[in-house]
C-alpha cells in the first residue's frame, strides 16, 4: 500500500528525514508520482537541511 508509505513518511519526517525520502521515493514510483506523492517530494526538495534536499533532488519522476 503506497498510501501507507506516504503516511509513514509524514510521521518520520522530523526525526528521520532520510527515511522519509526513501519512503516517498518508493511510494511515488508505485503511484506514478500522482499529486500527493509529488507534493511531498517537492517539499523534501526544499527541506531546511542540505543533505535532505540533495537526496530528494536525486529522485526523478515520471513527469520530469
Amino acid at each position: 500500500m503506497p498510501e501507507a508509505l506516504l503516511e509513514v513518511a509524514d510521521r518520520v519526517l522530523e526525526e528521520a528525514p532520510l527515511v522519509s525520502v526513501a519512503l516517498v521515493r518508493a511510494a511515488g514510483g508505485r503511484l506514478h508520482w500522482r499529486g500527493d506523492a509529488a507534493q511531498r517530494l517537492r517539499a523534501l526538495r526544499e527541506h531546511q537541511r542540505p543533505a535532505i534536499r540533495a537526496a530528494a533532488r536525486t529522485i526523478t519522476t515520471a513527469n520530469e
